[in-house]
């Protein structure tokens, strides 16, 4: 088993109003793995944990028992009605900070690749997007992307 670097994303540029509250907090990414080379070989989350003043905070929400897929998907992270999933509570000015953002890592999980197959590579996950949507009361929303690309590789 393996696990990748974390690819950090932030800078996402919220203007959430400082008299708002804030409700909800959705992390989406787009990721992929390389075909594995090996069957029972697989990538998956690891990390996906919010960043708040450039510290992974909160609740890690990583779905570790999801594989990723081999085409580009779309995975949704706690979207619930309060930020009691992330375990934090966030102010527009921790939300608006360049600071903000989120923390993506994956690991691979498979057998021991037996003999002829040793030094096969290992297969590798990779985020095409990353996006964050913040909802405040009373009934606002913001939605920014980052484009990483980034492959995330074992170390």
């Amino acid at each position: 088993d393996w696990s990748s670097d974390v690819c950090s994303s932030d800078l996402y540029g919220f203007t959430v109003p400082t008299y708002y509250a804030i409700s909800r907090v959705k992390v989406s990414v787009w990721r992929y793995e390389t075909n594995p080379r090996y069957p029972g070989t697989s990538v998956k989350d690891l990390q996906i944990q919010l960043v708040v003043a450039g510290v992974a905070s909160g609740t890690n929400k990583a779905a570790t028992s999801v594989t990723w897929d081999n085409t580009v998907t779309r995975y949704d992270y706690d979207y619930d009605l309060t930020l009691a999933g992330w375990n934090l509570v966030l102010t527009p000015d921790a939300v608006n900070a360049a600071t903000f953002g989120v923390d993506v890592s994956c690991q691979g999980a498979g057998p021991q690749i037996p003999y002829p197959f040793v030094g096969l590579p290992a297969p590798i996950g990779y985020i095409d997007y990353v996006a964050i949507t913040v909802e405040a009361v009373p009934g606002w929303y913001q939605s920014f992307m980052v484009i990483p690309p980034y492959a995330i590789k074992p170390e």
